[in-house]
């Protein structure tokens, strides 16, 4: 904000309309940040890259999550396009493996297509949609959400219906759904500290049959202490209360039960030439029972204008639906710019 204000009172500063660029750089609005980008003349690697990725994106990942009872791995194919100077629309191809290391070991495998659009409304006023099919189970769904504001302040409303879900192992051998509302919000109180929130009632299902019933909420803050290098500490929230419970047989049953997560974490980032570096620690505890350490690591690579690479890692001890212990992660992703540099 604080930046758009510049440009407008110094239309013809160069430096302040790449400034501009560059917190819309940041905040992945790459239509907006090409075009001042070449307000700016900026001819340089980041802006040429941010030009490059305005006109879409094709990217590939795959990723795991697990611990000794439960393992999910993911493969993703995602093209992103600009329709229009204030419409994007994105097609994701994706298949989940689950498998379950208990005294019956099994695995499920599910492919869900999913397609996105995201409509700027007005200046502060966005609306995202988009659905979801599992091919296996002929499950579909969708998703809105509405977002107003902008980096310093932001709200937004969602709900979603009969999207398909598979956080837990019987959902993804028998059909998992989820229905969704709620809201949230974020605010910049100052140049070095954030805080958000968000409240959510989650409707679990199961082959057609709902399963139990949620509330999610979530927040935190964070606060930048160093700038060079950087180092930002966090508080983070999060929880799960279980409302109901559906008397279920014991194949369709969900293993529900309440979370509720309170960590530390400290963040570091780094730069190594072009290769950027951000490090993880903290320590969770969780009221219902249950504490560990998380670190995690992230890097993220540019090769040349059109090619990113990225991989993070690490152990979190988070509880997480599906997840109610200590489990390991990690994704790795590579990314093709769609656009050129005109």
């Amino acid at each position: 904000r604080k930046a758009l204000a510049l440009t407008q009172a110094n239309p013809d500063d160069l430096d302040m309309w790449r400034l501009l660029a560059d917190c819309e750089a940041a905040t992945q609005d790459y239509t907006a940040a090409a075009q001042h980008y070449r307000k700016a003349k900026a001819t340089d690697r980041q802006a040429r890259r941010i030009i490059a990725l305005s006109r879409g994106a094709a990217s590939l990942a795959t990723s795991f999550r697990g611990n000794a009872d439960f393992q999910q791995i993911e493969l993703i194919a995602k093209v992103r396009m600009p329709v229009s100077g204030t419409v994007q629309v994105a097609v994701q191809a994706q298949k989940t493996i689950s498998s379950v290391a208990q005294t019956q070991p099994s695995s499920a495998a599910g492919d869900i297509v999913e397609i996105e659009t995201s409509i700027k409304l007005a200046p502060r006023l966005q609306a995202d949609f988009s659905g979801a099919t599992w091919l296996d189970e002929s499950i579909t769904g969708g998703k809105a959400r509405l977002i107003y504001g902008d980096t310093q302040a932001s709200i937004y409303v969602h709900i979603a219906r009969n999207l398909p879900d598979l956080t837990f192992a019987n959902q993804a051998r028998l059909g998992g759904y989820l229905h969704q509302w709620g809201a949230g919000g974020k605010l910049q109180l100052s140049s070095t500290m954030q805080v958000h929130a968000e409240y959510a009632r989650r409707v679990y299902g199961i082959a057609r049959q709902s399963a139990g019933t949620t509330d999610l909420l979530a927040g935190g803050a964070t606060l930048l202490v160093l700038r060079k290098p950087q180092l930002t500490l966090a508080y983070q929230f999060d929880a799960e209360y279980v409302k109901r419970l559906a008397n279920l047989p014991p194949a369709l049953a969900l293993p529900l039960g309440n979370r509720e997560n309170h960590s530390l974490l400290a963040y570091w980032n780094a730069a190594v030439g072009p290769l950027a570096i951000t490090s993880g620690l903290g320590w969770t505890l969780d009221r219902y029972g249950g504490n560990g350490p998380n670190a995690s690591v992230a890097m993220n690579l540019p090769l040349g204008y059109h090619w990113q690479l990225a991989a993070n890692g690490g152990l979190s001890s988070i509880s997480r639906t599906g997840f109610p212990q200590s489990q390991g992660f990690a994704r790795v992703s590579v990314v093709r710019a769609l656009g050129g540099f005109e």
